[in-house]
């Protein structure tokens, strides 16, 4: 119901994901590895604690598919197509 629909909208937003800035003079991550002018992503409820460190610079940008990846799935697909087509056969 409602309280459901509320709950989606909420889970959705806060995984949208943003891309941030480290700040001059400040280093971000578990090991300090980024510094000053590195991008990282996150959602903004987990940037949220490094407001002092991080700049919003927007959007998060979309993950890159390579071509390789992309035709391994669709001859994946026509496989199992293929598998689906011939148990179907056989089943009669």
């Amino acid at each position: 119901g409602l309280l459901q629909t509320i709950i989606e909208k909420v889970r959705k937003r806060t995984m949208e994901l943003f891309e941030y800035e480290v700040r001059p003079g400040f280093r971000h991550g578990a090991q300090r590895q980024y510094g000053p002018g590195d991008r990282v992503v996150l959602s903004k409820a987990q940037a949220a604690a490094f407001e002092d460190k991080l700049k919003l610079v927007g959007p998060a940008p979309a993950p890159e598919v390579k071509a390789e990846e992309v035709k391994a799935e669709e001859v994946k697909a026509e496989e199992v197509k293929a598998e689906s087509g011939a148990n179907k056969r056989g089943n009669k």
